[in-house]
């Protein structure tokens, strides 16, 4: 009978420490992925009061959606009250329904007024144009876009270049300045 406790003790002492051994390597295992898994922000996300990656905003006003925002990550600091924009991606919206899309590299959106200043390759365009620039004014009050900045405009009836743009949503118009360039194609019955 001895010799049979003898073996049940050690058969319990081998089974504990496989437990104990299993734990051990399923921890350890478990604790190398993990470490791959966890993204780090950027450097200018350390002194940030909010970091996220992937987001969305829709701005709104009487009940009407006047923009919609997507990007691939947004910042805000503890200094001010602005969210710093990769890759924005932006949808106005027109009272007629005209949709407007505006691409860039990076912005900047201040919470208070919604204005937005986008850069870097931006892409403004719709179903009759493109405008392609490298900075971007989004004034939300007033609801115009507005390039300091040389612009290239093409479409299936206008290629232009100019030194400086102004273009108003609500109402569908462009004000070029500076050195305007360019060709409009108008169809006649001629």
């Amino acid at each position: 009978m001895s010799i049979t406790r003898t073996k049940i003790k050690l058969l319990a002492v081998v089974v504990a420490l496989s437990a104990i051994a299993t734990v051990a390597v399923v921890y350890y295992r478990f604790k190398g992925l993990n470490e791959g898994l966890v993204m780090a922000f950027p450097e200018a996300a350390t002194n940030a009061i909010l970091a996220s990656t992937r987001v969305r905003h829709t701005a709104t006003q009487n009940g009407k959606i006047q923009w919609e925002l997507e990007a691939d990550s947004a910042q805000m600091s503890s200094e001010s009250q602005d969210v710093v924009l990769q890759s924005p991606d932006v949808v106005f919206f027109s009272d007629d329904g005209e949709k407007i899309e505006l691409t860039a590299a990076r912005g900047i959106l201040n919470t208070r007024n919604n204005n937005m200043v986008v850069e870097g390759t931006v892409r403004l365009f719709n179903r009759q144009f493109v405008v392609h620039t490298e900075k971007l004014i989004y004034r939300h009050a007033k609801r115009l876009l507005v390039s300091k900045g040389a612009i290239q405009i093409q479409g299936s009836a206008v290629q232009l270049q100019a030194n400086a743009l102004t273009y108003n949503i609500e109402t569908n118009q462009a004000h070029f300045t500076g050195q305007v360039e360019g060709n409009i194609i108008v169809e006649s019955d001629i």
